[in-house]
């Protein structure tokens, strides 16, 4: 039988045994602020497609609001349009979830602020580290985001 290749997501031994390491700003889909300084939400994305309510990479048969946001979010006017031959993704890949005004690392649970447009995030680790905080602009979010 032929082995599979397995990305070790494991502890390392700074980690106590019974909790999973955080993932790093790659891994939790982080995504940098938008252009204009919105705050990331579906009405923003690319991929919405706001006449009939539903987004090109999930579920056709899931209605989505305007309010809502996932961490393959893309920045831009919503395009209206399905994407042909895609494998839908589920709420719970993506993280699709009601974020109100839109999500932002400012708006997060796991978020320090630190003044300016910066702050620490404990909810991701320091790819060098592998511990948090890590250093976020306000207006980015990743897939961990946590309103407050």
């Amino acid at each position: 039988m032929p082995r599979i290749p397995v990305l070790n997501l494991g502890a390392s031994p700074e980690y106590d045994a019974g909790s999973a390491p955080l993932p790093t700003p790659g891994l939790g889909l982080y995504k940098h602020p938008n252009p204009d300084g919105t705050r990331k939400n579906c009405g923003n994305c690319i991929q919405w497609m706001p006449d009939v309510e539903r987004c090109a990479i999930h579920p056709q048969d899931l209605k989505i609001d305007s309010d809502e946001w996932c961490g393959y979010h893309m920045f831009g006017p919503p395009s209206g349009k399905p994407h042909k031959g895609v494998v839908p993704v589920t709420p719970d890949i993506s993280g699709l979830k009601d974020v109100g005004a839109g999500a932002a690392c400012g708006g997060c649970k796991f978020y320090t602020d630190q003044g300016g447009n910066t702050g620490l995030c404990s909810g991701i680790s320091n790819p060098d580290t592998r511990k948090p905080p890590v250093q976020v602009d306000t207006y980015a979010a990743c897939a961990r985001y946590e309103g407050i």
